[in-house]
């Protein structure tokens, strides 16, 4: 693509991973028909990505690589961040129907030793902090550890659990070694032999579904369907007694920082993270499981999951989690135009719905449904500015963080 553009239309990856949409007409297939003006490939749909990470670079309409683009014209596209060669940020959309793996991501000083140590398993030294915002009705996860209450209360209901997670009954009397239990516990039920776990999911599972169905808890649903997906060895089903099983409302944010235990169960999201696709594995997955790696690295912090309650500015609702490498803009646009701030380039921008318009100086760009755009930083750093305005579209915007943030 021509050099020294304001406006680079991109095409995201498409992801098909086994635990995304089917819906034809869930929000990804609803992007990618608009974006295609009707034919989409066949599901699942699990990820669009929008950035210039190796693992699924955007595309640009001439078929060069987001990456192999940046990597022509850094200081144009890039900026402030032109010695990183690469975008600071990973802008995704996200339907899951079923869950996604237990997990955590890796601060940079881990990142850095597990790329040296497994590259293959770990492609980058970066740590990856993430958001995840609520697109559509019904997105629900499993974020970080309960709290000791909410941890004691799955102990009394299910007794059963104690033989896989020794301890955990008595985390009132810890006096100041919760933490140091709940490791040990984790610890334990991740290192079980499988016999073992059989044993006490089956013995759970059993007593689960002679309850009536309006006596069982969303915990107890939802480790029967984890039992049903991945089988009755799997030390990931117990995860759902240990983590706060959380549900959002669209608009509602989680921010999951280093070394924190989570996963998306069902739904749609609007996702950013720094650029990197570091993930430890724990289980309810076929790939690959790092249980060493994940039960030393952990913060057992218990409580309720972090959340980052939107700023609001005129039309837009900012996500400024703490950490540098990333914001995220839910923008309503109007006939009035706005400007969008020098400090979230180089931005990407995604419209959700209803057409957008973007203007620098005497050119434009029409942002149409499903339509995606890297808006570079040199214009912006030379002092000009882009101006955004539409009649009720909704754009995503992602961009470099505050370092103020930090």
């Amino acid at each position: 693509m021509k050099q020294g553009s304001k406006f680079y239309p991109v095409f995201p990856a498409l992801k098909d991973y086994a635990w995304g949409s089917q819906d034809p007409e869930g929000a990804i297939a609803d992007l990618l028909r608009k974006n295609t003006g009707g034919e989409i490939p066949p599901g699942p749909y699990a990820e669009l990505w929008y950035g210039d990470h190796p693992s699924g670079s955007s595309l640009l309409p001439d078929g060069t690589s987001l990456r192999e683009q940046i990597e022509q014209e850094p200081e144009h596209i890039l900026g402030r961040f032109a010695e990183m060669q690469k975008l600071p940020y990973l802008l995704k959309i996200l339907e899951s129907q079923s869950p996604l793996s237990i997990q955590a991501h890796p601060d940079r000083e881990l990142a850095r030793t597990l790329h040296a140590a497994d590259p293959e398993h770990y492609p980058d030294a970066n740590h990856k902090p993430e958001i995840a915002i609520c697109l559509r009705p019904g997105f629900t996860a499993m974020a970080g550890f309960r709290s000791r209450e909410g941890m004691e209360q799955s102990m009394v209901r299910h007794p059963e659990l104690l033989n896989l997670l020794p301890g955990l009954d008595g985390l009132a009397n810890a006096n100041g070694s919760e933490k140091q239990i709940l490791k040990d516990a984790f610890a334990h039920l991740y290192r079980s032999s499988s016999d073992a776990i059989q044993e006490v999911s089956q013995a759970l599972k059993d007593k689960i579904e002679s309850y009536p169905a309006e006596q069982r808890t969303p915990s107890d649903s939802f480790f029967l369907r984890f039992c049903e997906l991945y089988g009755m060895a799997d030390p990931g089903l117990f995860s759902i007694f240990l983590l706060n099983l959380v549900q959002f409302k669209p608009g509602e944010s989680l921010y999951m920082g280093a070394r924190e235990p989570h996963a998306y169960l069902q739904g749609a999201i609007i996702e950013c993270m720094a650029c990197s696709d570091n993930v430890v594995r724990g289980g309810l997955t076929p790939k690959f499981v790092d249980v060493d790696t994940l039960v030393e690295m952990l913060h057992y912090r218990m409580g309720p999951p972090d959340r980052v309650e939107p700023m609001r500015e005129g039309n837009a609702r900012i996500y400024r989690p703490p950490v540098e490498d990333f914001q995220v803009w839910l923008l309503e646009t109007s006939e009035v135009a706005q400007t969008l701030p020098a400090d979230v380039f180089p931005a990407i921008l995604v419209s959700l719905s209803g057409m957008a318009e973007i203007k620098i100086d005497d050119q434009s760009f029409e942002l149409l449904p499903g339509r995606s755009v890297l808006l570079p930083s040199s214009p912006v750093e030379s002092g000009k500015r882009y101006l955004l305005s539409g009649q009720r579209s909704s754009v995503v915007l992602a961009g470099p963080g505050r370092p103020t943030n930090l």
